[in-house]
């Protein structure tokens, strides 16, 4: 952010956004309005889920006239966190493809032995996995180790 801010991007905190202006010439987004406030933009980046994407659409009076924000309310989005461990040693796996459901009762996940499915892997000395968790915002916020102790666990 300290570069961006040095080439003259503006950041405002605790400000939430409402509504968006439009220059009719570029097509481009020209002003954020943030409650009673209107701040002129040269380009904005929407950094956030598909989810506030969605709400932001269907509450701004500019955005829910864009045919290209409308396709977003199309959209279904669920959170995926996806992760690769190296174990030191072989592990020997029954199955190279693995589903499971029912991860803490809120998440479902795969699991997959990359040493059975991709040659790259195939002679590596060390256990290559690869964990997918499904509907995962409740892991989103977790360190990596914990992630990893989950896979393991």
């Amino acid at each position: 952010m300290e570069l961006m801010s040095m080439k003259g991007c503006r950041f405002v905190d605790n400000k939430k956004v409402t509504d968006f202006s439009f220059d009719d010439k570029t097509g481009c987004i020209s002003d954020v309005v943030c409650d009673n406030e209107t701040y002129k933009a040269d380009a904005v980046i929407l950094a956030v889920g598909t989810s506030t994407v969605q709400e932001l659409t269907k509450k701004s009076a500019t955005l829910s006239t864009r045919e290209e924000f409308l396709k977003v309310l199309n959209l279904d989005a669920s959170d995926l966190v996806s992760t690769n461990l190296w174990l030191d040693k072989k592990i020997r796996i029954p199955f190279a493809r693995n589903v499971c459901s029912s991860f803490d009762d809120s998440s479902g996940w795969t699991f997959f032995n990359l040493n059975d499915l991709f040659d790259e892997h195939r002679n590596s000395p060390a256990t290559i996995l690869q964990a997918d968790f499904y509907h995962a915002n409740e892991l989103l916020p977790l360190k990596d180790e914990h992630i990893a102790a989950k896979v393991m666990s």
